[in-house]
């Protein structure tokens, strides 16, 4: 828990994930539940959700690359600390 509060990638990856998936939740409930039949023919309305489901989909895609780098830091500092204990 606390090599995660310390490292900023760590975070960064979280708060990318929880927002992506925050993203999707709506863009899922915008284009799915609609409140009149005529905005199924509204392509204003179909592209402002594409919009909202391509954005999330970029959350997703940075939060799992600031997690590789933070697991590749962490590792690297993991790996280091271990060697160091071995005599």
């Amino acid at each position: 828990y606390d090599i995660v509060i310390t490292s900023l990638q760590g975070q960064l990856a979280l708060n990318l994930a929880m927002l992506g998936s925050l993203a999707i939740t709506v863009a899922q409930h915008m284009h799915f539940m609609r409140p009149s039949a005529y905005l199924a023919i509204d392509y204003g309305i179909q592209l402002s959700c594409t919009r909202y489901l391509w954005i999330s989909g970029f959350f997703v895609v940075g939060a799992a690359a600031h997690a590789a780098i933070f697991i590749a830091l962490w590792s690297n500092y993991s790996m280091e600390r271990f060697i160091r204990l071995c005599p």
